[in-house]
């Protein structure tokens, strides 16, 4: 609790912060110098912060691998940058996703390397706010972003927002309160952009779920006010109802007025879908989205209400990714090279029987708060070649990533849970509740008509018989994990999460596996895609 506490106080103190960067006069020109000078930054940033210090996690892998600083400059102007990156990962310079987060130690030529994630924080770039990722019983971890970043950040959106045609038109969010927290960097970034937010819906959940996050809320819009951020108080919406968003945006086109919804993937399908149960046209509504896969029948289901629909990539420790444009109708974004790059490595994906293409991420931005290289981050997406002329391409973002959606995660509604810390739960902590084995109890990350639904499958033999109190009780359980308190809130708002008696699936090789996950169903090794 005092933990918590302390982790506020310093969003107080650092709320100036995310408010303060101003818009940029030349959005894309900033963009792209940025772009440009890339390679040339990287090199200088792995120069001062891996080969000057000893100590760095980065400088043994190098070590180990045999390549000194002269080797990677001169790789970096032979190759370029990703394939130096490739044969850097071969050679064991690269961070796999449970090593970043502390889950097990890196070990490269059967010697332990010392390091934690703060062991890759760049100094003096960081500030009082920080985004957290998802982590089991710990805070997870922590990235705080500084002034500077922030405002490149921000020449993103101007850049999509010119790309759509959003300059002077509304902004609604469907964004939750905390213990998420950027609301309040989107309100700036979208008041920036010419579209200042007019209203905030957000999931309410109980007094004892949610009381204490509703006042720190209320306390931080208060600040945001005084600062002149144009961020309203949040409406907390009814349970399992998304009506009072659809009337907000139905008042808003009726009087001709393109409206912005900033949204993650799963409300803003929930809201498409009450529009069009109620026969109400979105017609001039964008929505921009992110925090999940928007598969091809979410993005269907907001088309068929009017609107459109963009995708978003995010990463708490990377930074921004990318966005889509106008042209890219599938799970698609540009790559925004300046920030970060990446390569695709195939693999088997745990807790599934598929291949996947990995997706290993360097950041590149010297004011990124963190030197990242070969980072997975237990995403797959297809990297290709934009063929698209927009915005995006004017800058010079010509690389794509496509098809994106998470091997290990559990994401939905605006949270992230790491696929180990579920397994846990399903593998421990309901065997010795309920009885059975581990094998008697699986989880199912599912669409319906779009929606996002997730079921817990119980075999008979375990003989629980009372999927109310199997349900409270794995809930219960989520709820210890970081975010877990956001996620069970929004999971009953939504009526997402439901407990069948029932076998649990097994694949076609006969694997019964704990975790089926978004995505992994409709894949296999024989149809894995190549980069």
């Amino acid at each position: 609790m005092l933990k918590e506490a302390s982790y506020y106080a310093r969003m107080t103190r650092g709320l100036v912060d995310v408010l303060k960067p101003r818009r940029a006069q030349d959005p894309k020109g900033k963009l792209r110098r940025q772009f440009e000078r890339r390679e040339e930054d990287f090199v200088q940033q792995v120069r001062d912060l891996v080969f000057a210090m000893p100590e760095h996690p980065y400088r043994k892998m190098f070590a180990l691998a045999g390549c000194e600083f002269g080797d990677f400059e001169d790789s970096i102007r032979r190759l370029g940058l990703e394939k130096t990156l490739r044969q850097l990962k071969d050679a064991g310079v690269y961070l796999a996703h449970d090593e970043l987060k502390g889950k097990r130690p890196m070990v490269r030529g059967g010697k332990e390397i010392p390091g934690n994630a703060d062991s890759f924080l760049k100094p003096g770039q960081g500030g009082y706010w920080t985004s957290q990722s998802g982590g089991s019983r710990s805070s997870g971890t922590a990235t705080p972003h500084g002034v500077a970043y922030r405002a490149h950040r921000n020449c993103y959106v101007d850049v999509w927002a010119e790309e759509f045609g959003l300059g002077g038109c509304g902004c609604v969010m469907l964004l939750p309160i905390l213990p998420a927290s950027y609301a309040f960097a989107c309100a700036r970034s979208a008041q920036l952009a010419g579209a200042p937010v007019s209203h905030w819906f957000a999931v309410g959940g109980g007094l004892r779920d949610a009381g204490p996050y509703r006042w720190v809320t209320r306390a931080l819009v208060t600040e945001a006010k005084l600062l002149g951020c144009a961020i309203p108080w949040p409406a907390l919406l009814p349970a399992n109802d998304f009506m009072p968003v659809v009337r907000c945006l139905e008042k808003a086109v009726s009087k001709g007025r393109k409206t912005l919804v900033w949204s993650v993937v799963s409300p803003a399908v929930r809201v498409a879908a009450a529009a069009l149960e109620h026969g109400i046209s979105l017609h001039g509504v964008q929505f921009l989205v992110g925090g999940e896969a928007l598969t091809a029948a979410r993005r269907e289901v907001i088309e068929q209400s009017g609107a459109e629909v963009c995708s978003t990539y995010y990463a708490s420790e990377l930074g921004t990714i990318g966005y889509g444009c106008r042209r890219m109708k599938s799970n698609c974004v540009h790559l925004f090279e300046d920030n970060v790059t990446a390569i695709a490595v195939e693999r088997p994906a745990p807790l599934t029987d598929v291949l996947v293409q990995s997706l290993h991420f360097t950041t590149l931005l010297p004011y990124n708060p963190r030197l990242l290289i070969n980072v997975e981050m237990d995403d797959h997406g297809i990297l290709g070649t934009a063929s698209c002329d927009c915005s995006f391409t004017q800058v010079g973002y010509s690389r794509q990533i496509d098809d994106i959606w998470s091997f290990s995660k559990l994401t939905g509604y605006g949270a992230t849970l790491v696929g180990s810390d579920i397994l846990r739960l399903l593998e421990r902590a309901l065997p010795r509740q309920f009885g059975g084995s581990p094998a008697d109890y699986q989880l199912v990350e599912t669409e319906r008509e779009g929606i996002g639904k997730l079921i817990l499958r119980v075999s008979p033999r375990t003989g629980a018989r009372d999927t109310a109190a199997v349900r409270e009780f794995f809930l219960k359980e989520v709820r210890g994990l970081f975010g877990g308190s956001l996620t069970v809130r929004d999971w009953k708002h939504a009526e997402a999460f439901t407990v069948t008696l029932e076998e649990p699936v097994a694949t076609k090789a006969g694997k019964v596996l704990a975790l089926h996950l978004l995505g992994t169903g409709t894949r296999s090794k024989a149809g894995s895609a190549r980069a």
